[in-house]
């Protein structure tokens, strides 16, 4: 090969290199934001993890100072049995027992719904707002009145007026079902009217 024919090739392949070079730069600016992004939604993972590992660990705290409870009654219930010398007291006592222990089997289903509901992840801020499954809004008179679709299912009309609309009906968003939006009525038991 000759020398120019080199040189030119020589120079060629260095502008590949440079195009590469570039190429591979954009591409790596281009991912940033979303390594970015990625870290961030890991974090919030995690944080959401931690919470919820909290709310079981006080729940399960909780349910150990009941049975503690329990236990610590169960003696002194042997104790006063032991020491019970008149029925009247007996049977105070007995009435006593039902109480603590219907208590301690309320308080318990409490702990196992509550940690049913951070384990499902469906815990509600505040349970008296009944809101929108689709939007998440609270339901008021107003913007976001709650409707009755025709398969019984509740949206708000802010919501309804989003959907697509096919000759006066619409899809159900959750059970597909077409339904006729204009003779939708306003769902007065979730405003509780």
């Amino acid at each position: 090969m000759s020398t120019r024919r080199i040189e030119s090739t020589i120079v060629a392949l260095n502008e590949k290199i440079e195009k590469t070079k570039n190429a591979t730069k954009e591409k790596l600016l281009f991912l940033k934001p979303l390594e970015d992004e990625h870290k961030r939604l890991k974090l919030e993972k995690q944080k959401a993890n931690d919470f919820n590992e909290e709310h079981l660990k006080a729940h399960a705290n909780h349910l150990k100072s009941i049975d503690r409870d329990m236990v610590q009654f169960r003696q002194d219930f042997h104790r006063r049995k032991r020491s019970a010398g008149a029925t009247s007291e007996t049977e105070d006592f007995h009435a006593l027992l039902e109480t603590k222990r219907e208590e301690t089997r309320q308080l318990r289903e409490k702990s196992l719904k509550l940690k049913a509901e951070v384990l499902s992840g469906i815990v509600q801020v505040n349970e008296d707002a009944p809101s929108c499954e689709v939007c998440t809004d609270e339901y008021n008179e107003d913007e976001n009145m709650p409707k009755v679709l025709g398969c019984g299912h509740t949206i708000c009309s802010k919501c309804l007026k989003n959907l697509d609309k096919y000759n006066n009906s619409v899809n159900c968003p959750f059970c597909r079902k077409r339904c006729c939006f204009m003779t939708c009525p306003p769902n007065l038991f979730i405003l509780k009217k």
